[in-house]
């Protein structure tokens, strides 16, 4: 339980937002490296941990994880997605959380799956295997519409700040912006 306490500290640490900004988590920083090294080897670690451990319940730092899938770092999302993988496959964890941190976590999943693309956005799973250029539809944002988005220097968490700077984007809609970008 202490080594969770201790996990759960860095996780709150990297998850937090920089100051000045909504969007920016402290791990997505360029001078923040060691604390995403740190976050990756944690979130496998406890990955590890709860595959071969029968006390997953004990596990608290779900709200975190929800924090952490607004990552810019895609290393960042995927392990935890993967670490969200463990617990679905090995038990009912998910699904036994209340609706407060339950709710936010679906959510999160869930247009993080929508902004996926697609095989009419060229991400069928052949297209992904290949080294091909994407279709325009795949690099251009419909939501506000924002054409070769992929082009754009600044980091997604950065170009979600000046969005919301610019346009009056309704906070239930904000995630799922953010998610396409």
């Amino acid at each position: 339980v202490d080594l969770l306490d201790r996990f759960d500290g860095i996780l709150s640490d990297a998850g937090q937002t920089v100051e000045n900004t909504s969007w920016m988590l402290v791990c997505d920083q360029l001078d923040r490296e060691p604390l995403k090294s740190l976050l990756l080897s944690v979130l496998n670690f406890t990955a590890l941990l709860i595959e071969y451990s029968f006390s997953r319940h004990l596990y608290s730092s779900i709200e975190h994880l929800t924090t952490l899938l607004a990552s810019s770092d895609m290393q960042v999302v995927l392990a935890v997605l993967n670490l969200l993988y463990v617990f679905s496959k090995r038990s009912n964890y998910i699904t036994r959380l209340g609706s407060d941190k339950r709710t936010p976590l679906l959510s999160r999943l869930q247009h993080l799956a929508e902004s996926w693309g697609g095989k009419e956005n060229g991400f069928g799973l052949a297209e992904c295997c290949r080294d091909l250029q994407l279709l325009t539809s795949s690099n251009t944002l419909h939501y506000i519409h924002i054409e070769q988005l992929d082009k754009i220097a600044e980091s997604p968490a950065e170009i979600m700040e000046s969005l919301t700077k610019m346009y009056s984007i309704p906070k239930d809609k904000q995630m799922l912006l953010f998610t396409h970008i």
